[in-house]
């Protein structure tokens, strides 16, 4: 397994041809520069081009982490909900009966 450092800095591990970053997972930066390098695109061009490519693939992907903050916003929002349902409940009992109480 090859590691190579893009010019930003991070990491990037190629397995088997594939490569795998945190952000983008199943878009080969290493294949995609290399085929752009064969195509007479210079090098420092082709690994930027590959990068923003990976860049403008990946933009808006929610990761787990993402999603684990999504589902316990939504397990509180959720508890919020019940707590208001049984507020809004309970005032309304009380309005009803001191609404019977003010019947002959």
């Amino acid at each position: 397994m090859d590691r190579i450092t893009l010019a930003d800095g991070t990491a990037t591990a190629y397995l088997r041809g594939m490569a795998t970053t945190a952000s983008a997972p199943g878009f080969d930066t290493l294949a995609y520069a290399r085929r752009l390098k064969a195509a007479g695109v210079d090098e420092a061009q082709a690994e930027a081009h590959a990068e923003a490519v990976r860049d403008a693939i990946t933009e808006g992907v929610a990761t787990k982490a993402d999603v684990a903050d999504l589902k316990a916003d939504l397990a509180n929002l959720e508890t919020r909900m019940v707590r208001f349902v049984f507020v809004v409940a309970a005032g309304q009992a009380a309005l009803i009966v001191g609404l019977l109480k003010l019947l002959p």
